[in-house]
């Protein structure tokens, strides 16, 4: 697993400098949008967790390397401005714009993002999910990787990653009933640590250029819910309100339709964000299927491997091979699981 992650950051790599060295980049997306989706930023001092899904996360140093980037490229705006220059239609044809984001609410956007941000002196929005904030709760793909990771220390993160790739597909219900067989097999029980932000470290960034939008309360997947579930979901609290909010939500695994978008309307959002890669053109796209592109360490620790990330048309159509292949063996993948097969993904 690990050489043929390799061989496909050798493939990128070489693809990607000459891109990057030549002048092509700078005559696409003027008068465009790019959003970009984070989730956690990481020291590069300490060791990563071996649990922790490769996408989730980019170290403290690449962070750093990316803001430098987007300034150099293009005018990063933050959502508030973003929502008023598309109201006023007042863009720059001959420019590019850039949004920070992060999802979740992670405590090391905290720790380490917001320091670097700081620096810079550039805005950012946290979708936060407001029923984890200040917790100790984890969400179940931390629970998965770490039940996984304890019982089996040779596991790789690639691995982890594949089994809670297929697991995105149960219900709630048959998620809940994995994790407690885990446990009960595994005998391992999960750490009390908090993960999440809590609402004191969102007042102080508050103070600064760093918004807040909402991410749902629970973090379900709110095309699987009820119309009453989903108003529960997406009904934002004081406490959310109280800070430096922004208007906008982002969808849980990216899944929306159109009742979750005319109810967030009827909420009083302004815009919704989703996973879908690509650049945003204004005046054409909708503000509640507002494309992010995800953005982590494998795929961006180089200056041409972050501008290959969110340039080139190349990255979709592997991403769309990858969906499509996991869809396709997700009904062996289940079976194996619920049989208590736990190693079928080597």
């Amino acid at each position: 697993m690990a050489t043929i992650q390799k061989i496909k950051t050798i493939i990128r790599k070489s693809i990607a400098f000459p891109i990057y060295k030549s002048s092509i980049p700078r005559f696409f997306h003027r008068g465009q949008v790019l959003i970009l989706m984070y989730h956690r930023v990481l020291s590069d001092n300490e060791t990563i967790e071996p649990w922790l899904q490769p996408g989730m996360y980019v170290k403290e140093s690449v962070f750093r390397m990316h803001l430098k980037f987007l300034l150099s490229y293009s005018q990063v705006i933050s959502f508030s401005e973003f929502l008023k220059r598309w109201s006023e239609n007042d863009w720059d044809k001959n420019g590019r714009y850039s949004i920070i984001t992060f999802d979740d609410g992670w405590k090391d956007n905290y720790i380490y993002a917001f320091p670097v941000l700081k620096r810079y002196n550039l805005p950012a929005t946290i979708f936060l999910t407001t029923n984890y904030i200040g917790t100790n709760k984890w969400f179940w793909p931390e629970k998965i990787g770490y039940l996984f990771w304890k019982k089996e220390n040779d596991i790789t993160a690639e691995q982890i990653d594949k089994i809670i790739g297929v697991i995105k597909r149960f219900s709630e219900k048959e998620i809940e009933t994995f994790i407690g067989t885990l446990q009960e097999e595994f005998g391992i029980s999960l750490p009390k640590k908090r993960l999440l932000l809590n609402w004191e470290e969102i007042k102080e960034m508050s103070k600064y250029n760093i918004s807040f939008g909402f991410h749902t309360a629970n973090h379900r997947i709110l095309t699987r819910l009820s119309q009453k579930e989903i108003i529960n979901e997406i009904n934002p609290p004081s406490t959310l309100k109280e800070t430096n909010f922004v208007p906008v939500f982002s969808y849980p695994n990216g899944e929306y339709n159109l009742e979750v978008e005319n109810l967030l309307k009827e909420m009083g959002f302004e815009a919704a964000v989703t996973t879908k890669k690509g650049w945003i053109k204004p005046g054409k796209d909708s503000l509640f299927s507002l494309k992010r592109t995800g953005i982590h360490q494998d795929i961006s620790f180089t200056p041409s491997l972050f501008n290959f990330s969110h340039f080139n048309k190349i990255t979709n159509t592997i991403d769309a091979t990858r969906r499509s292949k996991n869809a396709k063996n997700f009904h062996s993948y289940k079976y194996s699981l619920f049989n208590n097969h736990f190693y079928c993904f080597s």
